[in-house]
């Protein structure tokens, strides 16, 4: 597995910080779990996507579920530190409009002119 995660409390409220790549398999099914977790048991959860290097539609796909699930239940849920590779691809789908983001990364080839 090719996924990090870790966890950091603050208040109520959590941030799973992930490093790695966040696709089919052990990876999404981990975080899906982490995140499960972690939203049954705070008030809210920040997603920090900073070191994710690589993303597939599995693991936009549990970003979203996540979303839909704290909405549900009243909790918050936002994404923060998010790599540029992963905003292109959550703009792509169009996942940017359905969630919180605190943070877009900049790439170094943004800066490439």
């Amino acid at each position: 597995m090719e996924l990090v995660l870790q966890v950091e409390s603050h208040h109520h409220k959590v941030a799973l910080i992930c490093s790695g790549k966040l696709v089919a398999g052990d990876e999404a099914e981990a975080l899906q779990a982490a995140l499960s977790r972690l939203l049954e048991a705070s008030e809210g959860v920040t997603l920090n996507l900073g070191s994710v290097y690589k993303i597939d539609c599995a693991g936009l796909g549990v970003i979203a579920d996540a979303a839909r699930r704290a909405r549900l239940a009243g909790r918050s849920f936002e994404l923060c530190a998010v790599p540029d590779a992963v905003w292109r691809m959550l703009r792509l789908t169009g996942l940017h409009q359905a969630l919180t983001i605190q943070g877009v990364q900049p790439s170094a080839a943004s800066f490439a002119a």
